[in-house]
């Protein structure tokens, strides 16, 4: 109802049939005034609200208002805006985007999916890969559609089991529940998936994880050395460097590294080999006892040095090293790692082996050096057999060495005795003797028998004997055996059934294999009488 206004009775006559204003309403002056003012006020822009007081203030309208003025007219004329409904409801949250519910049913849009759910590409690989392993998605190249829901369902139970598994085998550190699941839950953010989403995972990783959270966490691990004390020592003992030590020395050797270096220091990287050299040096100074047999973690720390400052004696490299050894177990540890090699260290270790090593004959037991009164050494008297090469082949030997009366004699009584080959004398050495070697050693004319005898075809001659003289075969397969290697006759006299052929090939004397079938059915055997070429 308008301010200010009031309808009346017109007094003037009814309408005229077919005036044109006849069906307009009659308004008072006063209302008809009202109006006129609106609609000019309207026209010139003035806002037509009221104030507080409930006056009209005839204020201009500002842009926005006047847009909003607009918008109101459009919708009482039926005309709906969006833009007016947002204006007038400042407050309203704007809807959200209507979620995805379901993807391509292939491996490509479900690692895309998992990646963009904040998973690494490994774990979701990972994933996809234990899917297939379930047949959860029993064939991708069906194609079709899957369930995000189901998806994100297979990937927290799929993170359960695993977190489940870390707990299951998590070493003993002496920790709470809740700084384990703290620790898994850093294992499983910043190291590789394929570390952790294991069966079985490396002590490492708990080591690698529990060092990260135990630096960044002092609230849940408030006294981290304590707590990082056990898995340094276990890390420091996983790289461990390859020397040829006990459990029982490498022990020391870390308690030593954690007492003496920082904690800080130790977490971040992997320990140098500086660090363990400088520790088990102590160590051997104040325990010599623990450390009896560490020769080859000797050579290794310090073997390079003094052998490039080795003498120029005529001795193999393996009787260099062995002397450089007796040096190295001979000078404190402590003076290892600083002295200089002097000549003195070298000629002590080289007699100590002549008399003792492995500059003695293994013949005749005698030293094969001997030190003259001026002091210079004598190797004259050694034998070893040279290193040859070409351009196609290379032979490296053994490096043991003989008297040279005692090997020429060796080498004679294994051509007497018709050995297919001459090995080196020292025991368990497997090198044997090539020709060139034996050129040096014996006489020409014993050199050809040895060839003779080593070239000649024994298969074929065993056959033909076999088969030309019948009652020569039955003999020999009732009292001998040929040897499955050369094919040489060899008849037991006495003794085990355990045999060694003039070649050296070990083999059953029962069965006549190198390796024994006696529990074999004969029928099933090859038959020894006639092995193939």
């Amino acid at each position: 109802m308008l301010p200010n206004c009031s309808f009346v009775e017109s007094s003037v006559s009814p309408p005229v049939s077919g005036c044109k204003d006849a069906s307009r309403p009659q308004f008072s002056p006063s209302a008809l005034a009202f109006l006129e003012r609106r609609k000019a006020s309207s026209r010139a822009g003035i806002d037509c609200s009221r104030n507080e007081s409930g006056c009209f203030t005839g204020l201009p309208l500002h842009k926005k208002a006047k847009e909003i003025l607009e918008h109101r007219r459009a919708s009482s004329q039926g005309a709906v805006c969006a833009e007016l409904r947002e204006t007038s409801k400042p407050n309203q949250v704007p809807s959200k985007e209507k979620k995805k519910l379901f993807i391509q049913r292939t491996p490509g849009d479900i690692l895309e999916y998992l990646v963009e759910a904040g998973e690494t590409t490994e774990y979701a690989s990972l994933v996809i890969e234990r899917m297939r392993t379930n047949n959860f998605l029993l064939d991708f190249e069906l194609g079709g559609i899957v369930m995000i829901g189901s998806i994100d369902a297979f990937r927290q139970e799929m993170k359960r089991e695993i977190e489940q598994t870390l707990l299951t085998n998590f070493p003993d550190f002496n920790l709470s529940n809740s700084q384990k699941t703290l620790v898994i839950a850093k294992m499983m953010k910043t190291l590789p998936a394929s570390s952790w989403a294991t069966s079985e995972p490396q002590e490492s990783v708990y080591v690698d994880a529990l060092t990260a959270a135990a630096d960044n966490d002092p609230v849940n691990f408030p006294c981290p050395r304590d707590i990082l004390k056990p898995v340094i020592g276990i890390k420091l003992l996983n790289s461990f460097p390859r020397w040829n030590l006990t459990q029982l020395q490498k022990k020391p050797v870390i308690d030593r590294i954690v007492k003496t270096l920082a904690i800080e220091e130790l977490c971040t990287g992997e320990p140098q080999e500086r660090i363990y050299r400088d520790a088990l040096i102590a160590e051997v100074a104040n325990n010599p006892d623990n450390f009896q047999n560490i020769d080859d973690t000797l050579m290794h720390l310090f073997g390079e040095r003094f052998m490039k400052a080795f003498p120029a004696w005529n001795i193999t490299e393996l009787q260099k090293a062995a002397v450089v050894v007796r040096v190295l177990k001979t000078l404190p540890i402590s003076e290892l790692a600083t002295c200089e090699p002097q000549s003195v260290f070298y000629v002590d270790a080289l007699m100590h082996e002549a008399k003792f090593g492995s500059l003695r004959c293994p013949v005749c037991m005698e030293p094969m050096v001997a030190q003259e009164a001026n002091g210079f050494i004598n190797t004259s008297n050694m034998w070893f057999a040279p290193e040859r090469k070409t351009e196609h082949w290379s032979k490296k030997p053994c490096g043991h060495g003989c008297c040279r009366s005692c090997i020429s004699q060796w080498a004679e009584t294994g051509i007497n005795e018709y050995k297919g080959s001459i090995r080196c004398p020292v025991a368990g050495c497997s090198y044997r003797l090539w020709d060139q070697d034996l050129e040096m050693l014996v006489d020409k004319k014993m050199l050809k028998r040895y060839q003779e005898h080593a070239n000649a075809d024994y298969l074929k001659h065993l056959n033909r004997a076999i088969k030309k003289d019948a009652e020569l075969r039955s003999w020999l397969k009732s009292h001998a055996r040929p040897c499955p290697e050369c094919h040489v006759i060899v008849s037991r006299s006495e003794g085990c059934n355990a045999m060694i052929c003039v070649c050296g090939t070990h083999f059953c004397y029962a069965c006549g294999f190198k390796k024994c079938r006696c529990n074999t059915d004969i029928k099933r055997r090859p038959d020894i009488w006639h092995p193939q070429g």
